[in-house]
């Protein structure tokens, strides 16, 4: 029995962790304190009925989790996830074709390009490190972050352009400034970036040129390493 428990315990494990390196943002699931079966939960327009005949052309099958309620119309965007008659050596196989066919339609339902949407974004070595960009299907964008990021001067909300070439997006945004003391304008900054969007992420740099009122270049050129994750809600409550 022991070695039992602890051959799906190991199995579990794998699979859980395999979950956590793999799987698209937007999907969910439990940690289970054993046996042999995990619940994978989908963004609300999920349904994993309707994607299982691609699964298993993929080489992966799980079942539905409408098919356990009396309502079968409902927690359609759930699934059932089983390691019982999986060798261990295969699980991790097994999440990764099941995340690659979660990503293709992932990106198939959003808009043209994978970087329309809202990101939280890390910019190492700017001022302020903690930004939002949101990219519209129209190709502009805007881009904000907590105005005390500057102690010198304060600045507007980033509004841009951008325009893709495959996964790679490159574009710019301006804000203009204002010295904290006076409170008078004094510039703008214009901020140009390039980025390589990998689906529900992206890397890539960004440099800032600022400007006084003249539009004279003043200081130097700042450069920052960018990385983006795709913002998605959470799961609404249980009621």
């Amino acid at each position: 029995m022991a070695r039992i428990v602890e051959a799906y315990g190991t199995k579990l494990r794998l699979l859980i962790a395999s979950c956590e390196q793999y799987l698209p943002v937007g999907y969910h699931w439990n940690s289970p304190d054993g046996g042999m079966f995990t619940w994978l939960t989908g963004p609300d327009d999920f349904d994993a009925g309707a994607l299982l005949p691609a699964a298993i052309e993929a080489g992966v099958a799980y079942i539905p989790g409408n098919v356990f309620h009396v309502d079968d119309t409902a927690h359609r965007n759930t699934l059932r996830l089983s390691t019982g008659a999986v060798a261990a050596q295969d699980i991790r196989r097994g999440i990764k074709r099941l995340a690659a066919v979660l990503s293709d339609v992932t990106m198939a339902e959003r808009a043209e390009h994978p970087v329309i949407g809202v990101w939280e974004v890390w910019a190492e070595g700017a001022p302020f490190d903690h930004h939002v960009m949101t990219f519209h299907a129209g190709g502009t964008m805007v881009q904000a972050n907590p105005e005390s990021g500057n102690p010198w001067s304060s600045d507007s909300i980033g509004m841009g352009v951008w325009q893709a070439d495959g996964s790679s997006v490159h574009g710019g945004f301006l804000e203009t400034r204002a010295d904290r003391i006076t409170r008078q304008a004094i510039g703008k900054s214009v901020i140009s970036f390039a980025l390589t969007v990998d689906g529900d992420r992206f890397r890539g740099v960004a440099s800032a040129v600022g400007y006084d009122r003249a539009g004279t270049p003043i200081g130097e050129k700042a450069s920052a390493v960018l990385r983006g994750e795709r913002f998605v809600p959470p799961p609404q409550p249980a009621r």
